[in-house]
């Protein structure tokens, strides 16, 4: 009698089968979209991370009259650079009268300065993009079009791959799941 009314309470196999079918079939569903929301969010925490970055460029340029540089070295030249090698924004490393810094919060201190970001224990630290990747900066010294040069910042994405070709790049029109952002259309 006991052992009867132990399977009555319990589960059959079937049972059990069905509910783990349609677990695995809710996870099919479930899965994708939380995967699509998390690239979505993660895409959204990158655009914003972008215009900041972008109105950093902005305010400097706005106080010492030039553009940020990587390595503070003038004059702008064609080429893309790691965001990390732009000093600038933490400290007055090229002596400029006008600089009015920090122009950045975000960033990690190495050997006693802030910097963009550092790559240490095998990951980029500081500001760098949701997918953990440092963001790069394009430089045009000449333009396209007739205009006078152009800043743009890029993160290569999720797939951490540029998949924008320059001319595209300068209009602004991302491919694949790149990330584009103007800084300026104009070096002067």
């Amino acid at each position: 009698m006991h052992l009867k009314n132990l399977r009555q309470r319990g589960f059959s196999t079937v049972e059990l089968i069905v509910t783990v079918v349609a677990l695995v079939g809710l996870a099919g569903v479930l899965i994708p979209s939380m995967n699509t929301y998390l690239n979505e969010s993660q895409r959204g925490e990158a655009h914003e991370q972008m215009d900041q970055i972008a109105r950093a460029f902005t305010k400097y340029k706005a106080d010492t009259l030039d553009w940020p540089t990587p390595y503070d070295k003038l004059p702008i030249k064609t080429g893309n650079h790691s965001f990390s090698t732009y000093f600038g924004f933490y400290r007055n490393t090229t002596k400029n009268a006008g600089w009015d810094g920090p122009y950045l919060n975000d960033g990690v201190v190495v050997s006693g300065h802030k910097r963009v970001s550092d790559f240490s224990k095998g990951a980029y630290d500081g500001l760098v993009d949701p997918w953990g990747r440092q963001y790069r900066v394009f430089t045009y010294a000449h333009g396209y079009s007739g205009t006078s040069g152009g800043l743009m910042l890029v993160s290569y994405g999720l797939d951490g791959k540029l998949n924008t070709a320059a001319e595209d790049i300068f209009a602004g029109d991302a491919r694949g799941d790149d990330l584009v952002q103007l800084i300026t259309y104009s070096l002067n």
